[in-house]
């Protein structure tokens, strides 16, 4: 059994792939994912706040919120992200974080609990379309022979945001109060929805699986993951020029 040849790194490439610096979009869709988590920790606490303080619910009314949430972002990742996927994952995430943004906004002005019901499910769908499509557009540029290195940054990296959305929608809450977090939250999602714009501006056709040429494409990220060694498929392009011919 012939053993596959083992490949010789110096610490410096060790130490740049390990920060992702070598693959500079992937590295910049992990920012987002940091964003995202981030946002998602300041949730966790604008949720049991925003029962308690603004609806004057209980323990109950908040259990029905959760569930509610959860089924909508549910519904997101079966039913919009699929449909939003067609526009490509760069336009696709720069819509789905907007739209998450615009529709937390009235959430400072819910009267009740049913309504409150009603505007956590509509920003909960486009929250669930995102992990799959984010997600997808990470994988599709992570180069088969750096699996393991570039996973385990990506992971460590990204799961360094809920903590800290955490503690700052807690602060939030117990001082400005509740509408202010609201603000803050759904505002958190405006600049993230910018660098996904940016990010398919600046690679409009993708590169194929963990090519450094360009710093990296977004590529095709949806369409059931083509494979380690296979190019972009043509059935999957995100550039608007591309689009048109």
């Amino acid at each position: 059994i012939r053993r596959p040849p083992r490949s010789t790194l110096s610490y410096t490439t060790l130490f740049r792939s390990v920060l992702l610096w070598r693959w500079r979009t992937l590295a910049a869709l992990t920012l987002v994912s940091v964003g995202v988590l981030f946002l998602d920790g300041m949730t966790e606490v604008f949720l049991p706040s925003f029962t308690r303080l603004v609806l004057h619910q209980g323990p109950a009314q908040y259990g029905l919120l959760v569930s509610v949430s959860g089924v909508a972002a549910l519904a997101g990742t079966f039913g919009v992200a699929p449909l939003a996927g067609r526009l490509g994952p760069g336009p696709a995430l720069a819509a789905l974080l907007t739209a998450r943004a615009v529709l937390i906004v009235p959430l400072a002005l819910a009267g009740s609990w049913l309504a409150g019901a009603v505007l956590i499910a509509a920003a909960s769908l486009p929250d669930g379309a995102v992990y799959p499509i984010l997600a997808a557009a990470q994988q599709r540029l992570i180069p088969a022979a750096a699996e393991g290195r570039v996973q385990g940054a990506r992971g460590a990296l990204s799961a360094a945001g809920f903590p800290l959305g955490s503690a700052l929608g807690g602060m939030l809450a117990a001082g400005p109060g509740v509408p202010v977090l609201t603000l803050v939250l759904a505002a958190g999602y405006l600049p993230l929805a910018l660098a996904c714009y940016v990010i398919q501006s600046a690679n409009p056709a993708g590169a194929g699986r963990g090519s450094d040429h360009g710093a990296g494409g977004l590529g095709p990220a949806l369409a059931g993951e083509p494979g380690r060694d296979r190019g972009p498929d043509p059935q999957l392009t995100l550039g608007r020029d591309q689009r048109d011919h």
